[in-house]
């Protein structure tokens, strides 16, 4: 970042893509084989995580929204979610199916990565913000949601 201190820096599971963040509210993306400055997104200085195949990406910006992006583009494919309270984390399922956040005020939200549809929110289980989400596929087909709390010291599964 050019004008601020990093707050985002992440690469992509397959080791392609590198995002790097700060407070001046600008997300670059850069190609690790060539080094290039492949794009800059506005308004993306919370969290920047990529899907476990490297087909999509998400992001979440300061004014809470959360978007995923297809990675051979870097256009915008959708638009998840716009929560009533700022958001601090991101993850996506190791199978890909779901996009999950942590928010400010202790709730975790999901949503279904390929439609958009909010999967789940959870508003108990944290007092302050949400410091970690992942989720992860069960053998059962059903998915489990880990969530660690900032300020609360507590992990909720």
């Amino acid at each position: 970042p050019a004008y601020a201190p990093p707050s985002v820096c992440a690469i992509s599971k397959d080791g392609r893509i590198v995002a790097v963040g700060g407070k001046d509210v600008e997300l670059q993306l850069w190609s690790t084989e060539s080094g290039a400055l492949l794009s800059t997104l506005r308004g993306h200085e919370i969290a920047w995580t990529s899907s476990n195949d490297s087909t999509f990406f998400v992001t979440v910006q300061e004014d809470s929204k959360v978007y995923v992006y297809d990675s051979e583009t870097l256009k915008q494919r959708q638009l998840l979610g716009h929560p009533e309270e700022g958001l601090t984390c991101a993850s996506v399922s190791m199978d890909d199916l779901y996009v999950v956040v942590g928010g400010a005020r202790g709730t975790v939200y999901s949503w279904d990565s390929d439609s958009g549809v909010e999967y789940r929110q959870f508003d108990d289980g944290h007092v302050g913000p949400v410091s970690t989400v992942m989720c992860f596929p069960m053998p059962d087909n059903t998915h489990v949601i880990i969530s660690c709390g900032a300020s609360d010291h507590t992990v909720v599964v």
